[in-house]
């Protein structure tokens, strides 16, 4: 069922002015490798140039696969691509080339396949034209519109594109550009290895549960932002196709307003919802896609079978921050900092650290959190400290310890709560103190 996503919808004629960009000769191969990719059955063999790859010789590329009709063949398929408004000419000079050359491939076992990003009305006759020569196994067009059509089947594929031609709707998008906009947020940039620091068997493990296609695949961190920037950088490490292959069809949700045209596909998909009442977001893996599930603190806490990715280590931090090319000075700082918070990592490095402000930082707070950089370390239940604590807010301790409470349970929280007491093993994020990362671990 193709259900398309509200306000989503690239079409034909995007395609032809995309293909007029200079961006597009690089990345239409790209394109036609993730859709395959988010096409069933997956293919046994796939090599797809992209980039700078196009301008190498050989062919644009090479797919081997039991078929997903209309648009990957069965077998073996060789692909020429191009975005040049001569289609005809384009298409004939490649059969040409490749049938004087076919490298690896027996032509007459292999389908030839010329996609193109503009609309070819007359792509059809030639095709038929050059069937009668007999040189391929069979020979088809994807033009425009049979790529208008094929993202259909392909959402995050989708998403994607229509993010570069900014058609992207808000509340959703595809996990490789979330991703992306995650690590190009800061300088330098994020990488897969600092934000997974040390935690390997852990990466290893949620590789694997996705790999698998676990119905489920829980990950727990200190808050559902480093559980997520966690989960994409394990993916990130995959190697290919692995990698692409469960990128085209992975999907990141924020407005719950999506999430019921995305359940109802039929194609399947790896679903990762971020708004908060998550309750009813399980029905998704009986319909046949596959549930990640970011966790915050206290979520992981509950789940009992949650990947629990803990701390990031501080020496990890340190060599990878040093590898970014930091100062090993710089990156020793930095890296204790992200082993407190890896959220205060991120907006230490900020590119716009104006944005990257959590809510409690704001001058309005103050009052109620001042009372936590002096008193350090408390006992919850040691009325003498409580009196202390009450001094210090200037309100009784409940009503305090309340907003306390809020606090603590936010994503990125200037305190922590932990069994039985309270300790500050660290500075406050360098909102109030004009210094480091904030923490406070109390314990009720």
């Amino acid at each position: 069922m193709a259900v398309t996503i509200p306000a989503l919808q690239v079409t034909a004629r995007d395609l032809e002015l995309w293909a007029g960009q200079r961006a597009a000769q690089d990345q239409l191969p790209r394109l036609v490798r993730d859709l395959i990719l988010a096409t069933r059955p997956l293919p046994e063999v796939i090599m797809m140039v992209a980039g700078e790859g196009v301008q190498r010789g050989g062919w644009d590329g090479i797919v081997q696969s039991e078929g997903a009709p209309p648009f990957v063949p069965a077998g073996t398929s060789g692909w020429e691509m191009s975005v040049r408004s001569d289609i005809a000419r384009k298409a004939q000079d490649d059969y040409d080339k490749r049938g004087a050359e076919p490298l690896v491939l027996n032509p007459t076992e292999t389908t030839f396949v010329f996609a193109t990003a503009r609309a070819w009305h007359g792509g059809g006759d030639w095709c038929a034209i050059r069937r009668t020569d007999g040189v391929w196994r069979d020979v088809r067009v994807i033009d425009a519109y049979q790529l208008e059509a094929w993202l259909s089947l392909a959402p995050a594929v989708h998403l994607r594109i229509a993010q570069e031609l900014g058609k992207r709707p808000p509340g959703v998008a595809d996990l490789a550009s979330v991703w992306t906009d995650l690590r190009e947020s800061t300088t330098p940039h994020l990488s897969a290895s600092l934000i997974i620091a040390g935690r390997n068997g852990a990466a290893e493990e949620v590789r694997q549960l996705i790999m698998r296609d676990e119905n489920v695949v829980s990950v727990a961190g200190d808050s559902r932002e480093e559980a997520f920037a966690f989960l994409a950088a394990a993916i990130d490490e995959l190697p290919e196709p692995e990698r692409s292959g469960i990128l085209s069809r992975a999907i990141v949700v924020w407005d719950p307003s999506h999430w019921t045209s995305l359940a109802v596909r039929d194609e399947p998909l790896i679903l990762v919802p971020m708004f908060e009442n998550r309750k009813h977001a399980g029905g998704v893996a009986r319909g046949g896609h596959q549930l990640v599930l970011p966790l915050g603190r206290d979520e992981g806490r509950s789940s009992q079978t949650a990947v629990q990715i803990g701390r990031p280590h501080r020496s990890a931090l340190t060599e990878e921050l040093e590898s970014l090319g930091l100062p090993r000075y710089r990156a020793q700082e930095l890296a204790g900092v992200g082993r407190r918070s890896l959220l205060a990592l991120k907006r230490r490095l900020a590119i716009a650290r104006d944005l990257e402000q959590p809510a409690w930082s704001r001058p309005e707070h103050a009052g109620d959190l001042l009372p936590t950089l002096f008193a350090g370390t408390w006992e919850d239940s040691n009325e003498k400290d409580r009196q202390v604590v009450a001094a210090l807010a200037r309100k009784p301790y409940e009503d305090w310890v309340r907003v306390i409470h809020r606090w603590a349970n936010e994503s990125d929280p200037p305190v922590r709560l932990v069994d039985h007491g309270c300790s500050r093993p660290g500075k406050m994020h360098g909102h109030f103190s004009g210094t480091s990362s904030a923490s406070m671990i109390w314990k009720p």
